[in-house]
C-alpha cells in the first residue's frame, strides 16, 4: 500500500483535489492513472481509501473518496527534545527513525555545548517526518515544535513525566524503570552533553536524570534508543 499525505482531506467531502506535491509523486514517480485506488491520510488519525477520478494536465489529481477509517490513537505519546547536531543529516536521520517507531512529537533544542545555534530549513525537517510517517503506514503525523533553548524548554515541562538523559555521573535511574508510563518527554543533549549546571537546574525543577545504558552513544542513536525503551 502506498500512503499519501494531505492535511486537507476530510470525510466531509466525497471529492478531493490531492495536495500538489503528493500529486506530482503519484503521477510522475508511481505512474498512477485514472481508476487506480490509493490511500490518503490527513495525519490526524483518519485513513481514506480513494479512487483517482481525474488527472488534469499531469499536475492535479482529483479523488473520489470511497471509504473512511478512523485509526485508533497510539496508547503512548512520547515527546523527544533533542540537542541539534552539527551535521543536520544526523538530526534528520533521528527524526525519520523515531517517527517510524512511533514518537509523537519533537522539539529541537539548543544548550551550552551545542555546536549549532540555529536551523536554516525547518521545512526540510517537516518533510522528513512526513516521509517517515508514510513509510511506516502511520496515520498520525508527529508534531514538530519550534526550536528553543534548553532553559525555555525546562520551564514548560511536567517534571513528573520528563526525563533528562546524560553521560555525567549522578544519581541516575535506568530509563526502563519508567517504561510503563503512558507519556513522557525525553531530553537528549548535544554532542558535548549537557553541562553540570544544566543537569543540576533540571534536577532542581524535579526532572529525573536517567541512564539508557553503559555505552556512550551519538545524539541521534541515544534519542532512538531512549524512545524505543519507552515505547516498547
Amino acid at each position: 500500500m502506498f500512503l499519501f499525505y494531505d492535511p486537507q482531506v476530510s470525510f466531509q467531502q466525497k471529492n478531493h483535489c490531492l495536495d500538489i506535491q503528493e500529486a506530482h509523486h503519484l503521477i510522475h514517480v508511481l505512474r498512477k492513472n485514472k481508476g487506480d485506488t490509493i490511500h490518503v491520510t490527513n495525519g490526524k488519525g483518519q485513513l481514506f481509501k480513494a479512487v483517482i477520478s481525474h488527472i488534469e494536465s499531469k499536475k492535479r489529481v482529483y479523488l473520489n473518496l470511497v471509504e473512511t477509517l478512523n485509526i485508533e490513537k497510539p496508547t503512548k505519546e512520547i515527546h523527544l527534545a533533542v540537542g541539534v547536531t552539527k551535521m543536520m543529516e544526523r538530526f534528520e536521520w533521528m527524526l525519520e527513525k523515531a517517527t517510524e517507531i512511533g514518537v509523537s512529537a519533537f522539539t529541537p533544542i539548543f544548550s551550552n555545548n551545542s555546536e549549532r545555534t540555529k536551523i536554516q530549513r525547518v521545512d526540510r525537517l517537516e518533510k522528513k517526518i512526513i516521509g517517515a510517517m508514510k513509510q511506516s503506514h502511520s496515520c498520525y503525523l508527529p508534531v514538530l515544535y519550534p526550536p528553543k533553548s534548553l532553559d525555555a524548554l525546562l520551564t514548560h515541562l511536567d517534571p513528573n513525566t520528563s526525563y533528562l538523559a546524560h553521560c555525567k555521573p549522578s544519581n541516575k535511574t535506568p530509563l526502563s524503570a519508567y517504561a510503563k508510563e503512558k507519556n513522557g518527554t525525553l531530553i537528549i543533549g548535544p554532542e558535548g552533553d549537557f553541562t553540570s549546571d544544566e543537569i543540576q537546574k533540571a534536577e532542581r525543577l524535579g526532572i529525573q536524570s536517567v541512564s539508557i545504558g553503559d555505552r556512550r552513544l551519538r545524539v541521534e542513536t541515544a534519542a532512538v534508543v531512549a524512545a524505543t525503551i519507552m515505547l516498547y
